[in-house]
């Protein structure tokens, strides 16, 4: 009711007004490509205890397969080789690998001896990344194409050491004999663990491969941040 009534009224309803605050975007980071690569190499380190456990029961394996093979001449012949310093005679193993998309089956020969020392190295290859060795840095500090080269070329070697080491777990069933055919060691369920890991690297390979490929088209267009 003052006389100022209106010049009152009108202050309060500024105070009682809601001011729309701008919400401040924030802008997002961009998206660490080669973070998300040095994952995908990381991830590879569990391939490490698989192996190991393979390869100790791949070496009994091998030993009962040609246990049957080796007769009193044939320890003779081995005894004068090593008397002589002659290379032990190597041994040979013949699978059959079947194309899991169009059934075809593959006859392949396995060289023991070379191959037990390519999954030595390929052991000692994944540990490196699993216990961050010093030769591990060397991964991390290289350039983004030359790590994924690196990632591709080692889950191209494992898929193709799993399918071998798979056909070869059919072979020492059906090969070896007799009271040592109870003595074969399994090889199944290293390989379902080695299968799960191969699975989970290609996952984030492919999530790599993804975010990268969005990224580079985001940022064609202009867009930094993504």
């Amino acid at each position: 009711f003052a006389q100022n009534k209106e010049d009152l009224r009108e202050r309060i309803l500024v105070k009682l007004e809601v001011t729309e605050k701008k919400e401040n975007v924030r802008e997002s980071k961009a998206v660490d490509t080669k973070q998300i690569l040095i994952s995908t190499v990381m991830a590879m380190g569990a391939f490490t205890p698989t192996l190991i456990q393979l390869r100790a029961k791949l070496i009994d394996n091998f030993e009962l397969l040609f246990a049957k093979k080796e007769t009193l001449f044939s320890r003779f012949l081995e005894a004068l080789r090593k008397a002589l310093g002659l290379r032990k005679k190597e041994r040979v193993c013949e699978i059959n690998i079947v194309d899991q998309k169009t059934g075809a089956t593959q006859h392949e020969t396995i060289y023991v001896t070379q191959f037990m020392y390519d999954l030595e190295k390929k052991i000692k290859s994944f540990n490196v990344i699993a216990t961050r060795s010093s030769e591990y840095t060397k991964i991390e500090s290289a350039p983004e194409d030359t790590i994924l080269s690196f990632v591709n070329k080692q889950l191209s070697e494992i898929q193709s050491l799993f399918t071998i080491i798979n056909a070869l777990d059919i072979h020492f069933k059906n090969s070896v004999e007799g009271m040592n055919k109870a003595r074969i060691k399994g090889l199944k369920i290293d390989l379902e663990a080695l299968r799960n890991s191969i699975i989970n690297v290609n996952k984030k390979r492919g999530e790599y491969v993804s975010i990268r490929e969005e990224a580079e088209q985001l940022k064609k267009l202009g867009i930094n941040n993504v």
